[in-house]
């Protein structure tokens, strides 16, 4: 399952904004 690299991407970008 990549889902682990998704949520890791929206976790970064939820920080970011």
């Amino acid at each position: 399952y990549f889902i682990s690299e998704w949520i890791e991407h929206t976790c970064f970008d939820t920080i970011f904004l």
